[in-house]
Formats: C-alpha cells, sequence, structure tokens
C-alpha cells in the first residue's frame, strides 16, 4: 500500500493582501458587468500556520493551492500558494480588510486543496468550484469551522486540512507521465466532486455522479492517483476497469471489503496475468463496417455476438437493476425527468450517463440516431430465426461499403425489460440510441427489430430496460 506521508511542514510568514487585487472581484453570475469591488478599511495581514496535514502526496510542492474562506464574508476569500518553504497569499476576490473582518459575528475559516488547478465562482452565499468548467471529481483535503483571531490588521490562524469523509484512493503505479490517457471504474465506486462552500451556514456540499461512472486521474511522483467513494462497507466482488484508447485493464477482487480514507496500490498496468491486470485489445471487440464509427461485435454485458444475455438499461443509467417500474428510473419522475428534460440544452448522452463508456471507456459510447441511421442506409439486413444453429434470432448486418462487404454485426431479438422480467426475447429487440426525444423529453429515440422490420423509433419512455450496443468512434 502506498505511504501517506504526515506532513509537519508549517508556514509561518506574513502574508498580506494587496490593493490591485480589487481590480479582479469574484462576480455573481447574475451580475453582467465587472465592477471592481470597493475597498473600504486597511489591508489585513495574515499570519498562516498549516499543520500536520495528511497529504495525498510525499510533500507540498511548487504550485500548490489552498483556498481559505471566512464565515460571512461574501465575494473575497484567500488564496495560498506553495513556494518554497512558505505559502504565498493573494485575494482573487478583492483586497480583504480590517472593516470586512471586524464586523462578523464568528470568526471561523473555511479552507480546501484540490490536486488540480481550480476556478472558483461566488452567488447566493456560495463559493463554488471547477476546473474547465466541470466539477472536480477528485480527493480534496478540507478543515471547516477552525477559529481565527483578528488583532487590530492581523489575521491569526492555525489549521490542519484533513481528507474528505468517505474517500478512498487508487494509485497504478507507472502512468503518471500519461495519466490523462486512461479513465477508471469499478463497480462499487462513484465520482465525488466538492461543488461549493456556503460561507453563511459554514458547509461544504457535494455532488455525486452513479456508482460505476468513470473517473479521471491526477499524476503523482509514480503513478495516477483515482479517487471515490464507496458504496457499501460490506465485502462483494470489485471489478476494477481501466481504460484507454487502445486497451482496457480490469482486475478483479472477489469478497473484497474497501475501507474509507485509505489508498489501494494497484500494480502498473503492463503487469498482467495471475492476480494481476488482464488485457484486452480494443480492436478485438469491435468491426470495421466502413462507416464513421467502429460497432462492438456484442451487445454490452453479452457473452457472444449472437447471445440474448446482454444487460438491459434504462436511457441515460449506466447500471443494470432488478426493476425498470417508473419508480425505479433515476430521473425521475419519467413524466417530467430532472435531466435531458428541454430545459438544460441536453439532447444527448453526457459521458457520465453513456452506459458504453461506464463500462468499456475509452471512445466507447451509445450510438446516437444517426449513427444508427448510417447503419440502416449502409449495410443489408438478413434476419435469421435460428442463427447459426445458436437458437438465436435476430438480424446479420453486412456492410454495402466496397472493400468491407464481408464484415458484418448480428443484432439478437433479446427483447425488452419493463418490470422485473424481459419480454418478446427472440421476436423482437429493442437498442437505446443516445439521442433524446427533443419534441418530447419523457421519451428517447431507438432502434427497433422484428422478423418484417429494422426501424429507428422517434420515442420511447425512457425508464424501458432496452440493450445497448457500443460503438467506438
Amino acid at each position: 500500500m502506498k505511504k501517506i506521508i504526515l506532513l509537519f511542514s508549517v508556514a509561518l510568514c506574513l502574508l498580506s493582501c494587496n490593493k490591485e487585487q480589487a481590480l479582479n472581484p469574484i462576480k455573481d453570475a447574475t451580475e453582467p458587468d465587472q465592477t471592481p469591488v470597493e475597498v473600504v478599511g486597511t489591508p489585513i495581514t495574515f499570519d498562516i500556520k498549516i499543520e500536520e496535514t495528511k497529504a495525498i502526496k510525499t510533500g507540498w510542492v511548487d504550485g500548490d493551492i489552498v483556498y481559505v474562506f471566512f464565515k460571512g464574508l461574501e465575494t473575497k476569500y484567500l488564496k495560498l500558494v506553495r513556494s518554497g518553504t512558505k505559502w504565498n497569499s493573494s485575494c482573487p476576490g478583492g483586497t480583504i480588510t480590517d472593516s470586512d473582518l471586524s464586523g462578523l459575528a464568528e470568526k471561523k475559516l473555511y479552507a480546501i486543496y484540490f490536486p488540480v488547478a481550480a476556478e472558483i465562482s461566488y452567488a447566493d452565499n456560495k463559493f463554488s468550484f471547477t476546473s474547465g468548467g466541470e466539477p472536480i471529481y477528485q480527493f480534496y483535503n478540507y478543515c471547516q469551522g477552525m477559529s481565527y483571531t483578528l488583532s487590530g490588521t492581523k489575521v491569526s490562524a492555525s489549521f490542519s486540512l484533513n481528507k474528505a469523509p468517505g474517500m478512498i484512493q487508487f494509485h497504478i503505479a507507472g502512468i503518471e507521465a500519461n495519466v490523462g490517457d486512461y479513465t477508471f471504474a469499478c463497480n462499487g465506486i462513484c465520482p465525488r466532486a466538492c461543488v461549493n462552500v456556503d460561507i453563511s451556514a459554514g458547509t461544504f456540499s457535494t455532488q455525486d455522479l452513479s456508482y460505476g461512472a468513470r473517473l479521471y486521474g491526477v499524476a503523482d511522483s509514480d503513478g495516477g492517483i483515482f479517487a471515490g467513494y464507496r458504496e457499501s462497507s460490506s465485502a462483494i466482488d470489485y471489478d476494477f476497469v481501466v481504460s484507454s484508447a487502445t486497451n482496457i485493464y480490469t482486475l478483479s477482487r472477489k469478497s473484497k471489503s474497501l475501507s474509507t480514507g485509505k489508498m489501494y496500490n494497484f500494480p502498473a498496468l503492463s503487469v498482467t496475468g495471475g492476480d494481476n491486470w488482464s488485457v484486452q485489445d480494443v480492436s478485438t471487440l469491435y468491426v470495421d463496417l466502413g462507416l464513421s464509427v467502429k460497432w462492438a461485435k456484442s451487445n454490452l454485458g453479452a457473452s457472444a455476438p449472437a447471445a440474448y444475455d446482454g444487460g438491459y438499461y434504462s436511457w441515460g443509467e449506466i447500471r443494470t437493476k432488478d426493476n425498470y417500474g417508473t419508480s425505479y428510473y433515476v430521473w425521475k419522475p419519467y413524466t417530467s425527468p430532472t435531466k435531458y428534460n428541454g430545459t438544460d440544452g441536453l439532447a444527448t448522452l453526457q459521458l457520465e450517463d453513456d452506459a458504453a463508456f461506464a463500462a468499456l471507456g475509452g471512445n466507447w459510447r451509445v450510438p446516437t440516431s444517426t449513427k444508427w441511421n448510417e447503419l440502416i442506409n449502409n449495410c443489408t439486413w438478413t434476419w435469421y430465426a435460428d442463427y447459426n444453429s445458436t437458437g438465436i434470432a435476430g438480424y446479420l448486418v453486412t456492410s454495402n461499403k466496397s472493400g468491407y462487404e464481408s464484415n458484418s454485426i448480428f443484432l439478437p431479438a433479446a427483447g425488452m425489460n419493463s418490470a422485473t422480467s424481459p419480454s418478446g426475447v427472440g421476436t423482437t429487440g429493442y437498442y437505446w440510441s443516445a439521442t433524446v426525444y427533443t419534441s418530447d423529453h419523457r421519451y428517447a429515440n431507438y432502434l427497433t427489430i422484428t422478423s418484417s422490420e429494422n426501424s429507428l423509433g422517434a420515442m420511447s419512455d425512457r425508464y424501458y430496460g432496452y440493450q445497448i450496443r457500443p460503438v467506438c468512434e
């Protein structure tokens, strides 16, 4: 297991916010202008001490950033940047003065460290955190409600940064140089982001993706670190899947218990066999039909190309389930879904809601309606009631593209699931597209197959369980 080192790195220095920072205030998203925050009072000098920090690092390095917020202080915050053995400060939200802090009811501060550069915005008493405009689904260290003292124009404070509750980390050796090329997923782990701190209530808020959604990592000195949150404290069977554009690596652990607050150290992806990683070349999983995308040989989760046993998925969900009734849909109520609903501007599945990407990573996706139409219009579809004596009914789809006429895929008539058991198996097949039905967002586009038709349906209730045939873009 990778060591987590206790850092006794003390930064005891005088830090001050200069007046030039008032020209770059953090703006409320509802305010279109860029009016500078007025400086009232005398700029504060900070005497900051960060002590005994349990960092997920071997030590602080130049450029590490800790953000500090003061309870009740709107707009303004403190940014501490590591330089050598000290922390240099600035006040991106405007110069902090004695007048800002003297009238606050409680002298409490809140601090947070992210392993990536964060963008800070302020609105409605909340400072929000993003990176590249997206929530930061990674580990973070923080403290809340720590006391500070104000004496004249000097603030003195001492605090420790601790791990977020419930956090689990996974260290994979040897990928530090290319960590951005990989994603990590595990059936019992969900990505979680710290999205904001409410400086009125003095609380941090988090946001979760679905369990099994993909995680992106950050590099450390000898590998990459991925972090998420455990679904269950009980021992379960875990499948850890790391993917790139060319390979899928899987490591399974049966009846494994994961403990929160720990880091689990995995071998390099090149260490395969036995209890180590197994590897699949992505090119062995698809067929090239000469189209804009490569089509998977099998349905998602199926044991063979001609098999009914692929998973059933509600539209926009990344896991199979025991019940596909309306009350079990993740974006319920299904009559007025909470996402992809016509008001959020989302017409196609985002990656965090794409079952093919969650399972396979890399460039795998649920096909859009456009991709299904391309398959329909550029291939010959031949119905088999008993394909290759397998007892499986469905369509053999053969490319009409020059040079690819010998290439084909088979789409089994695997039925659907609208309750607790499949129906229509052997006579009908239903396949999701990644495209919501824009005229009524309760529905999504889908492909239906029977012995007499293969067509792209305009709409189907999103809570139904249909199978998925992934494409590799």
